[in-house]
């Protein structure tokens, strides 16, 4: 039997951050993510600069700091790209969002190939 290949990971060089307007918490930690990633040597596409599908368009992976309305929004305009979305619920319930901002932390940014972020 051959040898299956495993998938290789796409380094991560660009990481859009998409934040719910009305929730003070997501932006601060937005700005958190920002600085955190571009100290890391990341390119941060921020909401607040750009629209959705600019982000979307230029982004390795996007980063929604909301709850599952915002996610969606996101995912539905995501349709023509297949990168990584990382949610995390800024809200109560969040049934779709990945990770819940108490449990937010350095170890929950996303790694690029070479294992850091």
């Amino acid at each position: 039997m051959p040898a299956t290949k495993k998938p290789t990971k796409a380094a991560i060089k660009a990481v859009g951050i998409v934040v719910k307007h009305r929730v003070p918490e997501a932006h601060k930690l937005a700005l958190e993510a920002q600085a955190y990633l571009e100290k890391k040597g990341k390119t941060v596409h921020f909401e607040g600069d750009e629209a959705h599908d600019t982000i979307i368009k230029k982004s390795d992976l996007v980063l929604v700091l909301g709850g599952d309305g915002t996610f969606l929004s996101v995912a539905r305009r995501m349709i023509a790209r297949s990168i990584p979305i990382l949610g995390v619920n800024m809200g109560q319930l969040g049934f779709l969002t990945e990770v819940k901002r108490p449990s937010c932390s350095r170890r929950s940014m996303p790694r690029s190939k070479a294992g850091s972020p």
